[in-house]
């Protein structure tokens, strides 16, 4: 094939892959915090100060876990988050730091719609928590301040939406 011919083929095979590419609708994810200063963590002036870094991480895990349902719409709006742990004085200087104890488990309220086209598929509403968190396996790094809460979006997403994932999958 002359050097001419493989350009063409190549730049016909490039076209090709991204006309094909460009059919597969991306997902569309949406994620609000409703009065996010009055979430139980933001009671504090310790919870206030981590409070944005934490609303980013745990907005963009959402819309990464979305991006999952290629041709669908994700609105996620979360009404209140408790992070595992709580904040308390350590040491001589009371230095205040988040201390993990199995009664301070994460709590997420929230509440979901995921449409087609305009058509709800599925909503809801509920609360995420896992009281036995500090049990079992975490596939997130412990120096992850949100670990136990990525978990936490993981498995409820896993089990909402595990027709759709199937079906995605296929």
């Amino acid at each position: 094939m002359s050097m001419n011919k493989k350009s063409l083929f190549r730049a016909a095979a490039l076209a090709l892959a991204l006309g094909a590419s460009a059919s597969l609708a991306l997902a569309d994810v949406q994620v609000r915090f409703i009065e996010p200063d009055k979430f139980t963590d933001a009671s504090s002036d310790f919870g206030r100060r981590d409070q944005e870094p934490v609303l980013k991480e745990l907005k963009a895990h959402l819309e990464k876990l979305g991006a999952q349902l290629p041709g669908k719409d994700l609105t996620v709006e979360i009404s209140n988050v408790d992070l595992a742990g709580g904040w308390e004085p350590v040491g001589r200087r009371m230095d205040m730091i988040r201390v993990l104890r199995g009664v301070s488990s994460p709590s997420i309220e929230l509440s979901f719609s995921l449409s087609e086209n305009g058509k709800v598929l599925q909503s809801g509403k509920t609360r995420l928590h896992d009281l036995n968190y500090m049990v079992g396996m975490n596939r997130y790094n412990e120096s992850d301040p949100i670990r136990y809460e990525r978990r936490l979006l993981d498995d409820w997403f896993r089990e909402e939406f595990k027709t759709t994932l199937a079906a995605a999958k296929n």
